[in-house]
């Protein structure tokens, strides 16, 4: 009987915990603000969720999301940020005043904005091979 329980409560456990850090890491479409680009996908233009821990959706409203806008993360507490392979360009200030300490950037992504991740924790920021080198020298500026 004691055993039933415990594997119970640790069922019940175990599922809320699962419950907490999904709906921690994935925002949903009400947590976005975007616009939609003349190609037909979409651009991120703010943030509304509450989440720290943010994996950007690959779509929204059935469009590809290509682009993140200027300052649309701005300040919003991020502890760490998933980009999908769709993200083309990152605008300026867009993840500006956050607490990011690691960024991986995925291939596809060619231009960066000026100030893109500025005043973060960032020790280390992985580039893409796609990333055009006008965009980036210089832009990424890690101001502590």
């Amino acid at each position: 009987m004691r055993g039933g329980i415990r594997f119970g409560l640790f069922s019940l456990l175990l599922f809320f915990t699962i419950l907490s850090v999904g709906y921690e890491a994935y925002a949903n479409e009400a947590d976005y603000e975007w616009s939609e680009n003349e190609d037909g996908t979409v651009t991120i233009t703010k943030y509304k969720g509450s989440a720290r821990n943010v994996i950007i959706p690959n779509q929204l409203n059935n469009r590809d999301v290509t682009a993140i806008g200027n300052k649309a993360f701005y300040n919003k507490s991020l502890a760490s940020v998933e980009f999908p392979n769709t993200i083309v360009s990152i605008g300026d200030e867009a993840f500006q005043y956050n607490n990011l300490v690691s960024v991986t950037l995925q291939n596809g992504l060619e231009q960066i904005g000026d100030y893109a991740f500025g005043n973060n924790k960032l020790t280390s920021i992985e580039l893409p091979d796609s990333l055009i080198p006008e965009s980036v020298i210089f832009k990424i500026k890690i101001a502590r």
